[in-house]
């Protein structure tokens, strides 16, 4: 299976995984600059940025950990842009990671994730341990 492959397998289980779970999908893979947004949905009221990292082993970590200080700063500018765009006050940000093992897929979802501030670059995951 391709990186590509690999990828646009995890955005779509990660879709079904939204919409089993009953949010309204609004956008996938929206684009500004140099930035994408790999799902944007509605969880009720709240407007939630969805990250999507898919691997087919967790050899090197797992699909979430690699989420890298460039990424968050690509993330952060990329939301702040759709927030401008379509007047979002508030928002959460979710990473969904997906391992995929042949047909089967294990899905991780972290709600409400950290993206630290542009000095300290890093993730707080739901261990409690901060990933850079």
């Amino acid at each position: 299976m391709t990186h590509i492959h690999t990828g646009n397998t995890g955005e779509r289980i990660a879709r079904e995984f939204c919409i089993r779970h009953g949010w309204n999908i609004l956008h996938t893979n929206w684009r500004a600059g140099r930035g994408e947004l790999d799902i944007i949905a509605q969880d009720g009221s709240t407007t939630v940025f969805i990250e999507v990292k898919s691997r087919t082993s967790s050899t090197f970590g797992l699909p979430e950990e690699a989420i890298t200080p460039a990424k968050q700063q690509i993330l952060r500018t990329t939301i702040s842009a759709y927030c401008a765009k379509f007047h979002i006050k508030s928002f959460r940000v979710d990473i969904v990671g997906v391992e995929i093992q042949g047909k089967k897929a294990r899905i991780r979802h972290l709600k409400d994730v950290e993206l630290l501030p542009k000095e300290r670059l890093y993730v707080r995951m739901p261990s409690g341990r901060l990933h850079r």
